[in-house]
């Protein structure tokens, strides 16, 4: 068997002992060298890590003031937030949050105004002698109307702006409508029997046949008859 030293020369005996002796050694791993890289966080994750909030970090650095340390929060079950309190409102910071409203404004995201909330004092300034309406075409917001414009809306006529005292009163218009007329007054005769005794006054004049005459039964004595024809 050949001896050690005529394989190697010294010089290669001492490099290989010097690299033997700077090797690392199977005591020299830590446990993580048995391990598989997925079971840690990658670079990035560590990244995030490093900014994220810390359980020393207050409640305060998220607008929250006079708040329990979150390492508190989180560790006692009788402090003011739980966990999922605590996690909720960090992150939720950055959101708006609307409470439902009630009032003459209700709803909670969507607002609207409640029923009858609006009263004339909320409501816009009118012009003196205005009223709410509109002329304008088609559906639209109100308008405040003059006088004028609020008659056009009514269709009202020009006696709507007329005193009453212009018109007749309905006991006058009674008696127009039992009234002689003109016309009538053309066909009455005038009789005066004034002086003169046992004379009637003519207040009828007729004109007749003399057949039609003979088959009056008895004449007015008031009415003059004119017979026509023999």
């Amino acid at each position: 068997m050949a001896n050690f030293d005529s394989i190697f020369t010294g010089a290669q005996i001492d490099a290989a002992l010097t690299k033997a002796n700077s090797a690392t050694q199977p005591g020299d791993l830590g446990t993580a060298a048995l391990t598989a890289a997925t079971d840690y966080a990658t670079a990035a994750q560590g990244l995030l890590a490093d900014s994220a909030a810390q359980p020393a970090t207050t409640l305060a650095g998220y607008g929250i003031t006079d708040a329990q340390p979150l390492a508190a929060v989180l560790s006692d079950t009788t402090a003011a937030f739980t966990t999922g309190q605590a996690n909720a409102i960090i992150a939720n910071t950055a959101k708006t949050s609307n409470a439902t409203h009630t009032g003459d404004v209700t709803g909670a995201t969507a607002l609207t105004i409640a029923n009858d909330a609006v009263t004339n004092a909320k409501a816009a300034n009118m012009a003196t002698a205005t009223i709410k309406g509109r002329t304008s075409a088609g559906t639209g917001d109100p308008e405040d109307l003059t006088p004028a414009q609020a008659r056009t809306v009514m269709e009202l006529g020009t006696a709507a702006t007329t005193a009453s005292t212009a018109y007749a009163t309905a006991a006058q218009g009674t008696l127009a409508g039992t009234a002689t007329q003109p016309a009538d007054i053309a066909l009455m005769v005038e009789s005066d029997v004034t002086g003169v005794t046992g004379a009637d006054a003519v207040t009828n004049i007729m004109s007749l046949t003399q057949a039609e005459y003979d088959d009056i039964v008895t004449p007015n004595s008031s009415t003059l008859y004119a017979i026509t024809d023999a």
